[in-house]
């Protein structure tokens, strides 16, 4: 397949619904930002992310979930999860620059 630069929207990995629950956790509150620039990813194309859209309330409410269960995340662990979570099969194709990682 051809290598394609992505163009759809900036997609925000620190969505409002993450931040909230990153700001209850007992180690990673006032450690990331609403909208934290280290946690961006361009979408492949308009299709593939545009608005907040089923997938994402999805995926915020995955992270969310996955962050009030693990009490003893801190920085380190949370975001190498994360950044693995962007590299599964249902979201390496929307963002094929990954989380992040591509800055």
């Amino acid at each position: 397949l051809p290598q394609t630069t992505p163009s759809g929207q900036l997609h925000h990995g620190i969505s409002d619904a993450v931040f909230k629950a990153l700001e209850n956790h007992p180690k990673l509150k006032g450690k990331f930002k609403l909208r934290d620039p280290r946690f961006t990813a361009r979408a492949v194309n308009k299709e593939a992310h545009n608005g907040y859209q089923e997938w994402h309330k999805k995926l915020d409410d995955e992270v969310a979930k996955y962050i009030k269960d693990n009490d003893k995340l801190d920085v380190k662990s949370f975001t190498a999860w994360l950044y693995k979570r962007y590299k599964q099969p249902d979201l390496a194709p929307r963002f094929p620059g990954g989380l992040g990682e591509n800055k």
